[in-house]
């Protein structure tokens, strides 16, 4: 069995994204972290972290704002924590955007590097 998608994504992220790549943007980034997001996220991320928690807890924002959206799209679950288009939850994602392309970058580059190999 492969897991749960949670549980995927935490696995690829840990194989394939170092903590300290994770620190910069945090770093960059640091009063969108640093702090809940009411309607966007709970999980923060703190520049203080080990590598392994950073990459963890930024699987889990991730993982909580893409649950956000998705049940946002096949009307809410019974959610009503919601994230909507144009809201300005929305308008805060960039940085979090951010974090995803880091993220995807870095899974980008191991495959590439184990397609050579």
């Amino acid at each position: 069995m492969w897991g749960d998608e949670k549980g995927q994504l935490m696995a690829t992220a840990r194989a394939c994204v170092d903590g300290q790549s994770i620190r910069e943007l945090v770093e960059a980034y640091d009063d969108h972290f640093a702090k809940k997001i009411k309607g966007l996220a709970d999980t923060t991320l703190r520049v203080a972290a080990s590598d392994d928690d950073l990459v963890g807890r930024a699987v889990e924002r991730i993982y909580e704002i893409r649950c956000k959206i998705v049940h946002t799209k096949d009307g809410g679950g019974g959610s009503g924590d919601l994230l909507l288009p144009f809201s300005p939850e929305a308008e805060r994602l960039w940085p979090d955007i951010d974090l995803v392309e880091l993220l995807s970058r870095g899974v980008l580059t191991a495959a590439a590097k184990a397609a050579v190999v």
